[in-house]
């Protein structure tokens, strides 16, 4: 999770939390225990907590992982396709990209068109370049409000959630 100060929302009360940069992680599934603790954080807070995903593509795949989320997200289906990528991490390939696409009735034909994008690629790249120069090497990585923190369970997240929100 990283927070980067109040943020703009659809009611202007937010607190900007970002996620950890994420990437299919096949190796350990760290990413993936996240998850569920990201979504007890923003059932406990639905007003104070949004959520923002940034990518830290690993290998080649992931690149292709990535790109799909964000060709799914055109179509207003990035969170869904998300949460598919990581139900198949370990199932992954080319055609499991299309057939999450079609699982979530996406139009597969402006889809496919999407992963091609150059648009998406610069954004996937920012992400990536952003990682880097804060030397952040592997993920999951947590900041709330610019500090790193360490201890992702639910319990530490909601003290400092709690003390950033009295600040």
């Amino acid at each position: 999770m990283e927070c980067g100060g109040r943020a703009e929302s659809n009611e202007g009360k937010y607190r900007h939390f970002k996620t950890s940069f994420q990437r299919v992680c096949e190796r350990t599934g760290c990413c993936k225990r996240l998850e569920p603790v990201l979504q007890q954080l923003l059932e406990k807070y639905p007003k104070e907590v949004k959520l923002v995903h940034k990518f830290l593509p690993g290998h080649d795949f992931t690149w292709k992982a990535a790109t799909a989320a964000m060709a799914a997200d055109e179509q207003g289906k990035f969170w869904e396709y998300h949460d598919q990528l990581f139900e198949n991490q370990k199932l992954l390939n080319e055609a499991k990209l299309i057939e999450i696409a079609e699982s979530l009735k996406l139009n597969t034909e402006k889809f496919r068109k999407k992963m091609k994008d150059p648009a998406i690629t610069r954004l996937i790249q920012r992400d990536f370049d952003d990682a880097k120069k804060l030397d952040i090497t592997a993920t999951p990585w947590v900041y709330i409000n610019g500090r790193h923190v360490t201890d992702n369970s639910f319990q530490n997240l909601v003290n400092v959630i709690e003390k950033e929100l009295k600040r």
